[in-house]
């Protein structure tokens, strides 16, 4: 990222370049629909989608190449990128932090929260902004909370017995489609009410 040069509009592939939809929305409607669907015809929707149906129809493009094409700007340039230190000395497990379908409504009040940005009535936000916003957004919101549940690590040696099992209930109970048990419910809900969860 350079603040000197535009946000990409377009992506190269065999050399040349092709205009691709960047607006935050078609990057979640394309993840939507790889999630969704099973069948061959899933890519070829999924690259039309974002790239329109004449990419499809030139016989030099390798399909391959298309792919990898739409997964680095999806990535944001940062396809090669990895992360060098393990995540347990960051204090972190290798829960999946945040979902943009299951935390819709957490990431609209974030946004609203802390840029006071209704992603509703915005008409356009680049798709590496909305994601740099969104790795920045207050430590107060209600999404920043969900994600430290999520992925902190219940066996580090400084949590004690009663944190563990705290973060251990938080995390069944925020975590990306799993069923609550009742344990998790009482002690949540004594958390949110500012209750002892053991008292």
């Amino acid at each position: 990222m350079k603040l000197t040069e535009s946000l990409p509009t377009s992506v190269e592939i065999a050399g040349d370049f092709y205009a691709i939809k960047t607006d935050f929305r078609d990057i979640l409607r394309y993840d939507e629909l790889i999630r969704s669907q099973n069948d061959g015809n899933m890519v070829l929707k999924a690259v039309s989608m974002l790239l329109g149906d004449d990419i499809l129809q030139k016989p030099d493009i390798n399909p391959e190449e298309v792919v990898d094409a739409i997964g680095w700007f999806v990535q944001r340039g940062d396809s090669e990128q990895k992360n060098t230190l393990p995540r347990a000395t960051l204090g972190l497990n290798n829960a999946t932090p945040m979902d943009f379908e299951a935390d819709a409504a957490l990431i609209y009040t974030a946004f609203l929260q802390t840029y006071k940005i209704d992603l509703y009535d915005i008409p356009y936000l680049h798709w590496w902004k909305f994601n740099w916003m969104l790795e920045d957004i207050s430590p107060e919101c209600r999404l920043s909370k969900v994600i430290e549940y999520r992925t902190i690590d219940v066996k580090n040696k400084n949590l004690s017995k009663e944190q563990k099992k705290v973060y251990s209930a938080l995390q069944r109970y925020f975590k990306v489609q799993e069923k609550r048990t009742e344990e998790d419910e009482a002690i949540v809900q004594a958390l949110l009410e500012g209750r002892d969860p053991f008292a």
